[in-house]
């Protein structure tokens, strides 16, 4: 799981591969999206930071913190240290969504008939 992560990088290569890797996804979904007929606007992930973490006494690749935390997917055993945001993220798509009908905001969900 360490090499997948990236572990062996420094933090300053992790944080630029993950900023191209948000930045290819946000692009793909606003093409998505338009082919479906609505706006998107990508978000700008390159503001948010990559926490590295040097703790050689955790055992990322084990069996008992696979079952604790998963694979680090949708759980993250470190988010109390991750940076303080100054600002609050603001969704740059929220104004274009709350003015929606409650029908034409479902389709972003369901995606098109069938």
């Amino acid at each position: 799981m360490a090499d997948f992560w990236g572990a062996d990088q420094d933090e300053e290569s992790m944080q630029r591969e993950e900023d191209e890797r948000m930045r290819a996804m946000e692009e793909a979904v606003a093409a998505c999206m338009a082919e479906q007929g609505f706006e998107y606007i990508p978000v700008d992930h390159s503001t948010r930071t990559v926490v590295v973490h040097d703790d050689e006494e955790e055992d990322i690749e084990s069996v008992e913190w696979a079952q604790q935390y998963g694979y680090g997917v949708t759980t993250e055993p470190w988010a109390d240290e991750a940076p303080s945001v100054e600002e609050e993220w603001v969704d740059p798509n929220e104004d274009y969504v709350n003015a929606m009908s409650p029908l034409r905001a479902g389709g972003l969900l369901r995606g098109p008939a069938r």
